[in-house]
């Protein structure tokens, strides 16, 4: 399949997805197709004047290793998730890093205990702040995995960048709040320092 066509039907069936049901079923199908066994894809959002982020979170990670990696809070802890808050580049993973903390360490080998052997997340980033992250398992060692295919980690990309893409706009669309003229009037007051 031509890249031009990988990439305009992982748009289409993102942007027809209407549900996080049938967007679940797109990443599985798209994600499959280039080797993944399981997926993450999350994202954290700002919206408006709000102080926290809106967390989104579409998985197919086991329950079971879900369960815990929350129990056991890696979410901190994980270097892989540090990696994609501040980083553009992807992250394969378990890292060679033989400066790998001990904690990364008991993560990575918790995770081939649940069938979560290796990977790679792939960071997004917006220029207002915005983060998120596609990331894709097997139970295979990386090097001979479908991941270790260069055209299959392009598509995932894609996959990846497309779905933030798609994600945040429908965020902004739903968390805008829309002022009266009355309600822009009294801001502009408030901001030039004029009561009436």
């Amino acid at each position: 399949m031509k890249i031009e066509d990988i990439i305009l039907e992982i748009t289409t069936d993102i942007s027809n997805s209407s549900s996080d049901k049938e967007l679940m079923s797109t990443i599985k199908k798209h994600s499959a197709r280039y080797g993944a066994e399981n997926f993450l894809f999350g994202s954290a959002l700002y919206h408006d004047l709000k102080p926290c982020p809106d967390i989104f979170i579409l998985t197919e990670y086991p329950s079971s290793w879900q369960k815990r990696y929350h129990d056991k809070n890696y979410f901190d802890k994980d270097l892989t998730v540090a990696h994609c808050k501040v980083k553009n580049t992807p992250i394969i993973w378990p890292t060679q890093n033989k400066e790998i903390s001990q904690i990364n360490k008991q993560i990575f080998s918790e995770a081939a205990d649940f069938g979560v052997k290796s990977g790679i997340s792939f960071p997004f980033h917006s220029d207002t702040g915005e983060y998120g992250a596609l990331a894709v398992s097997t139970s295979e060692d990386y090097q001979k995995s479908a991941f270790s295919n260069p055209e299959n980690l392009f598509s995932l990309q894609i996959l990846g960048s497309t779905l933030f893409d798609v994600v945040s706009l429908k965020g902004k669309k739903e968390n805008t709040i829309t002022l009266t003229e009355r309600e822009k009037e009294c801001l502009k007051w408030v901001a030039t320092g004029n009561h009436r």
